[in-house]
């Protein structure tokens, strides 16, 4: 039942798959190529370059980018802290 749920929300046309999955590879390596921490600007660049390839418009594709590097680069350090500052505080660390 559930796999039928998830294969009903998919899209018909899985045509974007591969080009997505390229781009996302392409992006990792320019982005760890780059001499900054976690290769940012370098990523961004990269995935706002490949998006504007694929006719995406540079404000939903700018935006959709920001979004992504948020939630995958800068959100992730606010439970980090809270881990650092709790363990600090019992001394574990």
């Amino acid at each position: 039942m559930i796999a039928h749920q998830v294969a009903e929300s998919l899209p018909a046309d899985l045509s974007l798959v591969p080009p997505v999955l390229l781009l996302g590879i392409l992006t990792e390596g320019v982005a760890s190529v780059a001499p900054t921490p976690g290769g940012l600007k370098a990523a961004e660049a990269a995935l706002v370059s490949g998006l504007l390839i694929y006719g995406v418009a540079t404000g939903p594709a700018v935006a959709g980018v920001l979004i992504y590097r948020f939630v995958t680069f800068w959100l992730p350090l606010a439970p980090g802290f809270v881990a650092l500052r709790t363990l600090s505080r019992r001394r574990h660390i």
